[in-house]
């Protein structure tokens, strides 16, 4: 009398294959707007000297101390018109104390155009930061 081995390879693909996709899984530690739009990275570590000069360009300006990266539990420090005018004038400095800072540039998904400058950590920037 025969086993029966359940479904074969080719059978299991074939219901595979056929399936929808899961829906993609939206990683609740990506950093947003402050209007709840996700944003997504475009480059990481960018060089001071380059971060004011997006700024002074309108790219948008946002800061977390704590070195985390932005994750959950960590609200961004969001700087307005002004205050991004006030950093346009002075290059920040990146430093390595006790949180390291980096810079990077990030767009939100629905606007690839438009730019955030988002600090992390220890970096001096005018009056604004640290």
């Amino acid at each position: 009398m025969g086993r029966d081995r359940g479904e074969t390879f080719a059978q299991i693909l074939a219901r595979t294959l056929a399936e929808p996709p899961a829906p993609e899984v939206e990683d609740p530690s990506a950093p947003r707007l402050p209007d709840g739009r996700r944003l997504v990275a475009l480059r990481v570590a960018i060089d001071p000297a380059e971060a004011r000069e997006l700024v002074a360009a309108g790219a948008l300006l946002a800061f977390e101390g704590c070195g985390c990266g932005g994750g959950p539990g960590c609200a961004p420090t969001w700087y307005d018109a002004e205050e991004r005018r006030r950093a346009a004038e002075v290059v920040p400095r990146v430093r390595a104390k006790s949180h390291p800072g980096w810079i990077d540039l990030w767009s939100p998904v629905d606007d690839p155009g438009a730019q955030v400058v988002y600090v992390h950590g220890e970096v001096l920037w005018g009056d604004l930061m640290w």
